[in-house]
């Protein structure tokens, strides 16, 4: 509809200016206002033409670019499975790189081995708690002193002698495990026997008690220059090899215990306080020879 308009518009605009074209006048005279109107209506004929042909070119169909989307999505697909797979196999390599490459596992280090000392300690603790349980003292507490092993051989009928321990006590008990090697007679194995020396001030003041190899316990005292056999006693049990020896002092008493057996008992005002000794008599010139193994001394409290 407005297209025809502007036609006709453009129709009468180019009337016009025929009319004028003919027009015989000598001189002819241009009327200003007539001369206004063509032009505005050539500029007005000139801007409809512009508008007709922006309306001819927009009513025209757009061609749009063709997108084949079945075609786009299978590429989609096809990638994203191409890189699930690469990936897979990325994780495949790296499973195989690992278990080729040897486990380091840090070393297992093994338990320190138990200190022989407290091992020690405590297997004798568990002796001490055996006599205490049987009343062989009354004391509650008790300090323990590893005393070691002991071998000798005494060769004079007449004496014995005495190596110490450096263990000092008044109230001590004295514990050790005897073996012996002889070669004599019968009457010669009564005078030789191991045991312990005890409450030794000095030279001239000392206890020692023995067990010979007739099973009977001998004590001695040396007070002064005065030399005497004390109290004996007799264990009648069997002879082992080891067998026990334990002495007990406490409180002026001695006791004296054959592998548990008690052979000895009796009180002497003139126990004292000193050091613990082993101590080895012999009643052969051959000579007897005392081994006395894990040895111990506590000190009560």
């Amino acid at each position: 509809m407005r297209i025809r308009r502007v036609a006709r518009l453009s129709g009468m605009v180019v009337l016009l200016l025929v009319m004028l074209a003919c027009a015989t006048t000598p001189t002819p005279t241009v009327d200003p206002g007539l001369e206004q109107t063509a032009v505005a209506l050539g500029v007005m004929a000139t801007q409809n033409a512009k508008n007709q042909a922006t309306l001819q070119a927009a009513s025209l169909p757009t061609a749009a670019p063709t997108v084949d989307t079945l075609a786009t999505e299978q590429a989609a697909a096809q990638l994203q499975a191409a890189t699930a797979a690469a990936q897979q196999a990325q994780a495949q390599t790296e499973a195989a790189a690992q278990a080729a490459e040897p486990t380091t596992q840090p070393p297992t280090e093994a338990p320190p081995p138990p200190d022989p000392a407290e091992a020690r300690a405590a297997e004798m603790d568990s002796i001490i708690q055996q006599m205490k349980s049987k009343n062989w003292f009354k004391a509650s507490e008790w300090e323990y002193h590893d005393a070691g092993s002991f071998e000798q051989t005494w060769y004079d009928t007449k004496t014995f002698d005495r190596w110490g321990t450096g263990i000092d006590g008044g109230n001590v008990v004295i514990y050790g495990e005897a073996s012996w090697r002889f070669v004599g007679t019968a009457k010669e194995g009564e005078q030789s026997g191991c045991g312990f020396a005890y409450g030794e001030g000095d030279l001239d003041h000392w206890h020692a008690s023995f067990l010979t190899m007739d099973g009977v316990v001998h004590t001695y005292r040396q007070r002064g220059g005065e030399f005497i056999e004390m109290k004996g006693g007799n264990y009648y049990g069997k002879m082992t090899d080891p067998t026990q020896i334990v002495v007990v002092v406490e409180d002026k008493m001695l006791s004296v215990f054959i592998n548990g057996v008690e052979a000895v008992r009796f009180r002497d005002p003139y126990l004292q306080s000193g050091e613990v000794s082993f101590s080895v008599k012999t009643g052969s010139t051959r000579g007897f020879t005392c081994t006395i193994e894990n040895a111990a001394v506590w000190e009560l409290r």
